[in-house]
């Protein structure tokens, strides 16, 4: 979205600097953008696993005390295995593991480092390593 905004400014301020109507950037339309909550949405039958060779995001940060309840209803439909008060941006790489069980699919997710600190990594990284599989930590990231 922030492209097609930059665009549009660069554009109109372009177009008044040459005093004529210029081409857009080559920005590809996308068609296949779905709106919606991703903890409930099912990943698979947006993109199924067999099309995709990463999960890259960038998930909503809200620590467990901020969360609505909504949030906390979210991260409570996901798996009875999670740990309790866990930041919501967990969700995601629960449900990246998910959509990844049996699969060579690599996910990166920008997050808090709270989620690999304190009561969060009981919480978030055990029940993921025992309902999953294994999460190596390379250079003191952890990686899915």
């Amino acid at each position: 979205t922030a492209l097609w905004i930059a665009e549009s400014q660069m554009l109109s301020e372009t177009s008044k600097i040459l005093a004529r109507d210029i081409d857009f950037l080559p920005l590809k339309s996308y068609d296949n953008i779905i709106e919606g909550n991703a903890l409930t949405l099912d990943w698979n039958t947006i993109c199924p696993a067999s099309e995709l060779s990463y999960i890259i995001g960038n998930p909503p940060f809200v620590g467990y005390a901020y969360q609505s309840k909504e949030q906390k209803d979210d991260l409570s439909k996901l798996g009875k295995d999670l740990g309790k008060n866990i930041d919501y941006v967990a969700g995601w790489y629960y449900k990246a593991a998910q959509l990844m069980q049996g699969t060579s699919i690599r996910a990166a997710l920008v997050s808090t480092n709270s989620i690999t600190q304190g009561e969060q990594v009981a919480a978030v990284w055990k029940p993921l390593y025992d309902r999953f599989y294994h999460i190596p930590s390379v250079d003191g990231c952890m990686c899915i």
